[in-house]
């Protein structure tokens, strides 16, 4: 009978004799295996470049402003504004809720238009859009100065209802 080629494992492949497992007739328990303290790991990226990635927030602004992947209109005093469900839904608890009522009801729609009736100043949209679809990389210190009294009370009405 030919013999069988010995086959022998490099040390460092070989279990170490402390977490070897014992023999079952030995009725001890192997030693549990060691592990290592929890250590805090801490990564700098630094400053973001210029320009670079673009935000997600400028992406999802500058679809709004095209028209563009925009699945919901909101129509204020005769204007039409697009917008995307997700980003409004994101933003507000209230419009969260009325686009699932809206996509799941026995009359689903995947492109809803929402009439603020109560709104007589389109530009209090428009500022409630510039809101909510602002990239926080960007200056926001521009002053809101509505043309009116009406349009700012407008503005008021929107954000205490879509809070």
């Amino acid at each position: 009978a030919a013999s069988r080629p010995a086959v022998s494992l490099p040390r460092t492949a070989r279990a170490p004799l402390a977490h070897r497992p014992r023999s079952a007739s030995s009725g001890r328990r192997p030693p549990p295996p060691r592990t290592m303290a929890p250590a805090e790991l801490h990564i700098d990226l630094g400053p973001a470049e210029s320009g670079a990635g673009g935000g997600v927030m400028r992406g999802l602004r500058s679809l709004m402003e095209k028209g563009e992947m925009c699945d919901l209109e909101l129509v204020a005093a005769g204007q039409t504004f697009q917008a995307h469900m997700s980003v409004m839904a994101a933003a507000s608890p209230v419009f969260h809720e009325m686009f699932v009522r809206l996509i799941s009801g026995d009359a689903a729609t995947t492109h809803p238009v929402v009439t603020l009736e109560e709104v007589t100043h389109p530009e209090a949209v428009r500022a409630m859009l510039d809101c909510i679809y602002h990239d926080p990389r960007e200056d926001f210190s521009k002053p809101y100065s509505p043309s009116c009294e009406d349009a700012n009370r407008d503005a008021l009405r929107l954000s205490q209802r879509f809070q």
